[in-house]
């Protein structure tokens, strides 16, 4: 509790009404910019622009029950096999999925489980602001 009171204080400290001191503008940008050169930002930047659509959302979540090629996904979405390659397509450019070929098929799976990444983040934080 003291810790976050000294942090609100630091804050005050720093603000001038009307404005923000320059000083505290530097520091804020400096690290935003440094959040956005970081690699697993990127990285969770493109995971939530893939998965932003509802469509690919939904592919997602059934390949990560099972592997799936794409003609079936076609018919289970009554969507061409053309638009289904492009939401696979946007999924497997983000790290999301994995396409194996088998004969003249494509099974596509999960390559990383990244709702189950992002549900435990907001476990741990929850925790950690007990």
């Amino acid at each position: 509790m003291k810790e976050q009171r000294d942090r609100v204080q630091e804050f005050l400290d720093e603000f001038e009404p009307g404005c923000l001191k320059a000083r505290y503008v530097q520091t804020r940008r400096a690290s935003l910019q440094a959040v956005r050169n970081d690699k697993e930002f990127k990285g969770d930047l493109a995971y939530h622009s893939a998965l932003s659509n509802d469509i690919r959302l939904l592919i997602y979540k059934m390949l990560a029950n099972e592997s799936l090629c794409t003609c079936a996904l076609a018919q289970i979405f009554e969507m061409t096999e053309g638009s289904v390659s492009h939401h696979l397509k946007k999924l497997e450019q983000a790290g999301l999925i994995i396409g194996q070929k088998r004969g003249r098929y494509t099974i596509y799976s999960t390559k990383v489980n990244f709702l189950k990444k992002m549900e435990q983040g907001a476990k741990a934080e929850r925790t950690k602001n007990k």
